[in-house]
C-alpha cells in the first residue's frame, strides 16, 4: 500500500520526516555520527534480546514464502519492530511497515545515495501480539552488514531490531526460577547443579538432549556441560515474591526439537524440596511488550535505561 493513501495527520508528519532524513548527506562512507536521529550505540553495545524458541522470527510465514526467500540471492534481513507507539497509529495497519521502509531507506541513503532503495518482501504480525516481523530485501551486502552489526535502530518514529535471515543459533533462556531469598547468582547456580545432578533428573535431561538413534549419552557430561554454560540473569517480576532469575545455557543441541524437549523437562523438575533458599518454583515469563524479548517482562526491560534512548518506553 502506498503511504500516500493514508489520510491521517500523523502520516503527513511521517512523510515530512521522510523528506528530511532522506536528504543526500555530505559523507557517503558511513560513520557513527551519520545516523543522528537514531539512538547511538552505548559503549558496551545495546542490550541483547532473546527469542522464545529457535524459529520464532519465521512463525506465521508459509513454507512457500520462506523457500522463496531462501532461494533468492538478494541480501535480506528480518526486521522485528519494537512496540509501535499508539500515538503514531494502530500497530495492525500498514503504517508501521511504511515507516519501517522509510527508516531503512534513510539509512541506505546515508550509506550511499546512489544505492537503490530497500523493499519489503513479506510481513507477518504475530497472533495475540502486536509483534511484527518483516523480511526486507536490501541493495547490497554492505547495507546488510551495517544494519546487522548495529542491530538496534531506535528513533522517536520507529524502533526495530535487525536479524539475519537464517537460524544461526538457539535461544539461551531455558528456565526461569522465582522465590529466592537472596539476589546472589551463586545461589540459583548451586541449586540447579544439585537438582540437575540427581540421578533420575540427569537421565531425563540426557534423554531430552539425545536424538533417536544416538548412542546412550553420558549423563554426567550433559549435566556438566549444561551447568558450565549456565549464566544467571536477575529480573523483577511483580507481584512474584523474592528474587527471580533466568537461567541462560548453551547445551550441545542438534535441532530445535531437542531445545523444546529440554525446556519442558527442566520446567517440570522439583526445585523446592532441595534447599533452604526460599520457596523456589519455575515460572513462565511473558515476553516484554516493549522489545518482545523472552527473557524479561516489560518492568525489567533494559532499553529505556540506554543513554539517549529515544525509542518506546
Amino acid at each position: 500500500m502506498e503511504i500516500s493513501t493514508f489520510k491521517t495527520n500523523r502520516v503527513r508528519e511521517v512523510m515530512g520526516y521522510a523528506a528530511l532524513i532522506t536528504s543526500p548527506p555530505d559523507l557517503i562512507q558511513p560513520n557513527p555520527l551519520a545516523y543522528g536521529y537514531f539512538t547511538p550505540p552505548p559503549p558496551a553495545g545495546f542490550p541483547k534480546t532473546h527469542l522464545s524458541h529457535p524459529t520464532q522470527l519465521l512463525d506465521g510465514f508459509s513454507n512457500e514464502t520462506i523457500n522463496a526467500c531462501l532461494f533468492d540471492s538478494v541480501p535480506k534481513i528480518i526486521a522485528r519492530l519494537f512496540n509501535f507507539p499508539k500515538s503514531h497509529g494502530p500497530a495492525d495497519t500498514d503504517l508501521p511497515r511504511a515507516v519501517l521502509t522509510l527508516a531503512i531507506n534513510s539509512i541506505i541513503t546515508q550509506i550511499n545515495p546512489l544505492f537503490p532503495l530497500a523493499r519489503q518482501l513479506f510481513t507477518n504480525r504475530f497472533p495475540f501480539s502486536d509483534q511484527t516481523c518483516t523480511i526486507i530485501a536490501l541493495p547490497s551486502e554492505t547495507v546488510q552488514t551495517i544494519l546487522l552489526e548495529r542491530r538496534i535502530w531506535s528513533s522517536s518514529f520507529i524502533t526495530f531490531e535487525a536479524f539475519p535471515f537464517t537460524i544461526t543459533s538457539f535461544p539461551t533462556p531455558i528456565l526461569a526460577l522465582s522465590g529466592f531469598a537472596t539476589e546472589d547468582p551463586k545461589t540459583p547456580l548451586s541449586l540447579i547443579q544439585l537438582v540437575w545432578n540427581l540421578p533420575r533428573n540427569a537421565k531425563r535431561i540426557a534423554n531430552a538432549i539425545s536424538l533417536e538413534g544416538d548412542a546412550p549419552g553420558d549423563e554426567r557430561f550433559f549435566i556438566k556441560t549444561l551447568v558450565a554454560s549456565s549464566k544467571m540473569e536477575a529480573f523483577a517480576n511483580v507481584p512474584q515474591p523474592g528474587f527471580n532469575f533466568v537461567i541462560h545455557a548453551s547445551p550441545p543441541y542438534k535441532e530445535a526439537a531437542q531445545w523444546a524437549r529440554l525446556k519442558l523437562v527442566l520446567f517440570s523438575l522439583d526445585y523446592d524440596n532441595h534447599n533452604r533458599m526460599g520457596r523456589i518454583r519455575p515460572i513462565y515469563i511473558p515476553s516484554c511488550s516493549l522489545c518482545y524479548s523472552a527473557s524479561h517482562p516489560r518492568l525489567s526491560c533494559p532499553f529505556p535505561k540506554v543513554p539517549f534512548w529515544n525509542g518506546p518506553k
